[in-house]
């Protein structure tokens, strides 16, 4: 009889514990933190001193780099406050965005599934232009994008890091692999910083009612226990 409580109790201890698990992070290297130490000739810009890669990511156009959490405030295309943060930064933007970071998103992204997208931008605080553009598409289908009736976020008034947030529901089907791109869509001597991208699946949290049914059937099977050992 013990060992059926206990198994039972388990039993409802696991129900418990799948609804409040904790979705993770899809993107990889979302913090750009994973070979930004290797970055350390001024202003981070790929090759010469520094890596020709960002972990996790595919480079597209324009100058693009890493800039450390050790960067000084308002330089090597660092937002004012970039001493808080470890940061992508991508230097002479295209309007067709392909001046961007892309990387394709793993098997954990899927079809029909509520997800929340964020992510830390910010402006090189002495260009004149910040539009950017954070997306995720297949090959034919846009499933999210920042872009709103053709026109970018502006971040013209943020030379520090602003922190977006958005959710969104992935289609009910792909054609071909997911991929993120963030990007800058402002050419000239513009640049754009971002920090801390994140893709994570919305899972439910645990109704009232869900809780409520748990505890009475937690309470009923009590009753039939104390029953069977009367």
């Amino acid at each position: 009889m013990n060992k059926i409580k206990a198994i039972s109790a388990a039993g409802i201890l696991t129900m418990v514990g799948a609804v409040s698990t904790q979705a993770q992070n899809i993107v990889v290297n979302g913090d750009f933190t994973a070979n930004a130490a290797a970055f350390t000739v001024a202003p981070g810009l790929m090759g010469g001193g520094n890596p020709t890669s960002i972990t996790g990511w595919t480079l597209g156009l324009g100058s693009l780099g890493v800039g450390g959490s050790a960067t000084a405030a308002g330089s090597g295309y660092g937002p004012a406050n970039a001493g808080a943060y470890t940061f992508s930064f991508i230097h002479w933007g295209s309007v067709d965005g392909s001046s961007a970071l892309s990387q394709v998103l793993s098997i954990n992204y899927t079809p029909s599934t509520t997800y929340d997208l964020s992510f830390d931008a910010a402006s090189f605080r002495w260009a004149p232009n910040h539009g950017f553009r954070v997306s995720i598409n297949d090959n034919s289908t846009t499933h999210f994008t920042t872009q709103v009736g053709a026109v970018d976020l502006d971040a013209s008034a943020t030379d520090t890091f602003n922190h977006y947030t958005y959710s969104f529901t992935s289609p009910a089907s792909f054609n071909g692999p997911a991929t993120l791109s963030v990007m800058n869509v402002e050419v000239g001597n513009n640049a754009v910083d971002f920090a801390n991208v994140s893709l994570v699946a919305v899972i439910p949290e645990p109704t009232t009612t869900a809780l409520a049914s748990l505890g009475l059937l937690l309470a009923g099977f009590n009753r039939w226990s104390r029953r069977r050992s009367a």
